[in-house]
């Protein structure tokens, strides 16, 4: 049940409980099976809220802000919502129908400096899976970064002017989105088409984010460019971001595009703590989601003699790639035949979604 504390505050209006909410004092207020219904909340700060199975049948949410909240289960019927927001918001099996939707982001968190710098939080957009869109009205919205495979009636929202759906979408989707509600979003035909060969064509290989330290470029670099030559779809920071581009934004654009983290571990890699941090979260998904997605190859033998408990770790349970020799043309061909043959797409696992971060 909701927190007595927290209605009694709620129940002061708006402006009390956002004042309430600036203090800090309460990360995330609970409001879970609550009775909301027909309530105006304009304006209000309900992020990181528990509002599980609440219910907010006809309520006002204009400008809202739900940013990370919690809100499993409930009713969002017949609610009207303007420019309101769900970044990173869990809105598992939440019933939308005959919802009101102008100019809402259902997308990936953001600050007032951009993207959140730690991916540990809701590396992708909020979670819709068995949410309930039939019969709502849709205008100006965006879906960025998010799994549409099993969000329930996107083929009957009403679309009264063109939302947003971002490439990212389209491939955490597999394709897998309805024709009537792309074409409702402005999506060419010769795209939806193309939407729908996601799910159908597999490239030979694995693709891969090239996760390496500064002093490491020169290998980088080469290990870049041949990977393209041969077909496999790589993405390497250096090489593919603009001048002038968010350094951290272009990255976690990336990282859902990619199957693979191919790791490049070092003497200098093993001392970074940028490296040591992003992996340990790099390997708790993998775990989280059950796939495998960190792929480690070696230029000298330093992950094999160090004690740093995340390295031990893969030095364990990985097979990693031997690269020691590839200043050496014959030595590097060889270990770089070897890498290819182990990104191989096996086919039954095409499938399976995986998260990679970069260290």
């Amino acid at each position: 049940m909701a927190n007595p504390d927290h209605v009694a505050i709620l129940k002061q209006g708006v402006e009390v409980w956002n004042k309430w909410r600036q203090t800090g004092k309460i990360k995330r207020p609970d409001l879970n099976m609550l009775n909301l219904a027909g309530s105006d909340y304009t304006s209000i700060n309900l992020s990181e809220t528990n509002l599980s199975k609440a219910i907010l049948r006809k309520a006002k949410l204009s400008f809202a802000v739900l940013d990370s909240a919690i809100v499993t289960g409930a009713d969002f019927r017949e609610a009207e919502c303007v420019g309101t927001t769900f970044y990173g918001a869990d809105l598992t099996d939440v019933d939308f129908r005959r919802a009101s939707f102008l100019g809402v982001v259902f997308g990936i968190i953001k600050t007032n400096a951009g993207l959140k710098s730690n991916l540990t939080l809701y590396p992708e957009g909020p979670k819709l899976d068995g949410s309930d869109f039939s019969g709502a009205q849709m205008s100006f919205c965006m879906f960025a970064r998010t799994d549409l495979r099993n969000v329930r009636g996107l083929d009957s929202i009403i679309h009264q002017v063109p939302s947003s759906v971002d490439i990212a979408t389209i491939y955490l989707s597999r394709g897998k989105i309805p024709d009537d509600f792309l074409r409702g979003c402005g999506l060419p035909d010769s795209l939806i088409k193309f939407c729908h060969t996601l799910d159908k064509k597999r490239s030979d290989y694995h693709s891969c984010f090239i996760s390496y330290c500064g002093e490491e470029q020169q290998f980088a670099d080469r290990l870049y460019k041949d990977l393209q030559r041969n077909g496999v779809r790589c993405w390497l920071a250096t090489k593919d971001l603009k001048i002038g581009d968010p350094f951290r934004q272009r990255i976690e654009e990336a990282i859902p595009l990619h199957q693979k983290l191919l790791l490049i571990l070092s003497s200098r890699s093993l001392m970074s703590q940028w490296v040591r941090d992003e992996v340990e979260t790099a390997l708790e998904l993998e775990r989280r989601e059950g796939c495998c997605a960190v792929f480690p190859i070696r230029v000298d033998d330093a992950v094999m003699e160090t004690d740093q408990a995340w390295a031990a770790s893969i030095r364990r349970t990985r097979h990693i790639g031997d690269f020691r020799g590839w200043r050496t043309a014959v030595k590097y061909k060889k270990s770089f035949q070897r890498l290819l043959m182990d990104l191989k797409a096996e086919r039954r696992n095409d499938g399976v979604r995986r998260k990679v971060m970069r260290p």
